[in-house]
């Protein structure tokens, strides 16, 4: 249960933006309101929604600074593309001590103040094509020992917050903007289905998990400055790591 005299009844700062679905003048005014719904209702400092599909398409459509610290878009649009690209919750509880995966999100996060993120993917169909983060100015959960200031935050309320971004979007798609959309998603389940079956070769390969073996396809995309797709093509088409690797230091 989430303590109603510290984050204010949960249930009316979703009713706010589920009843705008009802009758809004833009996405834009959606989101804005989403946002700052999400920052109050996760006792945050900012909060923030990007939307687009490929990167080069992303852009910040709101964001709901309480006061300083506020995220410069870059590390904002850099935040919300760990959530889309992976279409999960990005969770980094704490910007000192973070995942290994997310560790230069959360170091240019807490250079702004942050102490905690979230971002939600804002899905269309299955496919992410946005996200909503929030950041905290402490650590999301309390240090072992330390007093915890604002209680329990909602795990689901971000989601939630998400989802209804998500609903706007498919409310103001037009036709044609429909169809792009349905093509980017086609798009994406092929490069997913070719990223999945290359992880799967690397798992053989080496005794790894899935998971981790999705980790080494994206830690060598970021070495070699290129995509997770394009890796798994050439690991798909015979091409070990190490050779992809040799091959690129070799051009």
């Amino acid at each position: 249960m989430i303590d109603d005299h510290v984050f204010g009844p949960v249930t009316t700062q979703l009713a706010t933006v589920s009843r705008m679905l009802t009758d809004f003048d833009s996405l834009r005014d959606i989101c804005e309101t989403a946002s700052e719904q999400a920052r109050v209702v996760m006792a945050g400092v900012f909060a923030g929604v990007v939307l687009g599909f490929q990167l080069d398409e992303r852009e910040v459509l709101a964001t709901a600074p309480s006061a300083d610290p506020s995220l410069p878009d870059s590390v904002l649009i850099r935040i919300a593309s760990a959530g889309i690209d992976h279409n999960a919750v990005v969770v980094v509880d704490d910007t000192e001590h973070p995942p290994s995966r997310w560790t230069q999100l959360a170091s240019s996060a807490a250079q702004h103040g942050i102490g905690g993120l979230r971002a939600y993917p804002v899905r269309y169909g299955s496919i992410a094509v946005g996200a909503l983060v929030v950041g905290t100015a402490q650590p999301w959960l309390a240090r072992p020992g330390a007093p915890d200031p604002v209680g329990r935050r909602d795990p689901m309320a971000g989601q939630i917050l998400a989802d209804l971004i998500a609903g706007a979007v498919r409310l103001t798609a037009d036709d044609a903007a429909g169809e792009r959309w349905a093509e980017s998603i086609r798009s994406q389940a092929a490069v997913t289905a070719e990223v999945e079956q290359a992880a799967g070769v690397i798992a053989q390969r080496h005794a790894l998990t899935i998971t981790a073996a999705v980790d080494v396809l994206d830690g060598t995309a970021r070495r070699m400055r290129s995509t997770t797709a394009d890796i798994a093509r050439k690991v798909l088409s015979g091409s070990t790591l190490d050779a992809i690797v040799s091959g690129a230091a070799e051009r």
